[in-house]
């Protein structure tokens, strides 16, 4: 586990504990990754995503989140707040996750007409 990761409150620790277990049986690494700046700064712009007490003093995130749950990019491409830190976290575990031209497509999703196929239960683990 990293030393990067803050205060947890009991119940926390625990479940974190718990899917490492749980995780563990069935041959899956978890990790946990310190996710500090994340949601200011842009996934689709490319931008530097400091580690917490890091931050360089000239850092500033190229786009923003305008209201609950929208960010908008540098470039004016709106895109949900949620998502956008969730693949900044990844990209902070991964830095060479995406390649170039990939992130655009990952948060535009595309309304696909699926008549007549019923979706499959998937049941985990």
């Amino acid at each position: 586990m990293s030393s990067g990761v803050g205060i947890l409150n009991r119940n926390g620790r625990q479940l974190i504990d718990m899917l490492t277990y749980k995780g563990a049986m069935k041959g899956i690494e978890v990790i946990i990754q310190e996710e500090s700046y994340t949601s200011k700064a842009s996934f689709l712009d490319n931008d530097l995503i400091p580690t917490y007490k890091a931050k360089p003093a000239d850092w500033e995130p190229s786009g923003k989140r305008v209201l609950r749950g929208l960010y908008i990019t540098q470039n004016g491409i709106a895109l949900n707040a949620d998502v956008n830190g969730s693949y900044n976290i990844l990209v902070k575990a991964f830095p060479k996750a995406f390649g170039i031209g990939d992130r655009e497509v990952l948060v535009t999703p595309r309304k696909v007409n699926l008549e007549g196929h019923a979706p499959k239960l998937v049941i985990p683990f």
